[in-house]
């Protein structure tokens, strides 16, 4: 971890917090302190896979999709494991049951819909950009998970904290 403990700290709450990115980041706070950390490659995974594998030569760019990533959130939960699921991204648009437009936003809700599984708990306070948060917001949601948003711009306050007990 970098900057991501000073933004904890910043929140000043108690839980697991889960800070999305290209290696997202699970961190367990009980009293002020980390307790526990995990890292999830699903970003990064996510784009080698749209840029360099099969999936993505059956993608186009277009708008996200809401319904086609909630199909791949709940896809998530099916028996057959995270490799099956990622080959159902190629044969569900070969069947013509995805649209390539469609396919990116599938196959994000299979990655996130993995990693919430793997992870989450009753509850997931989300920390990090706010397109990606309401991502993880809605993901968490479609499994019954709640969520609470955290401010981004708590490492600022945390390093005015610092500052200003020094002082």
């Amino acid at each position: 971890m970098r900057g991501e403990e000073t933004q904890i700290l910043g929140c000043g709450v108690d839980g697991t917090i889960c800070l999305p990115g290209t290696h997202s980041k699970w961190v367990e706070v009980r009293g002020g302190r980390i307790e526990r950390f995990s890292t999830a490659m699903t970003g990064e995974t996510y784009a080698v896979l749209k840029q360099h594998s099969i999936l993505g030569r059956m993608m186009e760019e277009g708008a996200a999709d809401g319904e086609a990533f909630a199909q791949g959130v709940r896809r998530s939960g099916d028996e057959g494991g995270l490799l099956h699921h990622l080959f159902g991204v190629r044969t569900r648009g070969l069947m013509g049951e995805l649209a390539p437009a469609a396919s990116a936003s599938y196959l994000s809700g299979i990655l996130i819909g993995h990693e919430l599984r793997d992870r989450a708990s009753t509850e997931v306070l989300l920390l990090g950009a706010p397109a990606l948060t309401a991502r993880y917001a809605q993901a968490a949601a479609l499994l019954g998970v709640g969520t609470r948003t955290l401010d981004a711009d708590a490492a600022v306050r945390c390093l005015f904290r610092l500052a200003s007990s020094r002082a």
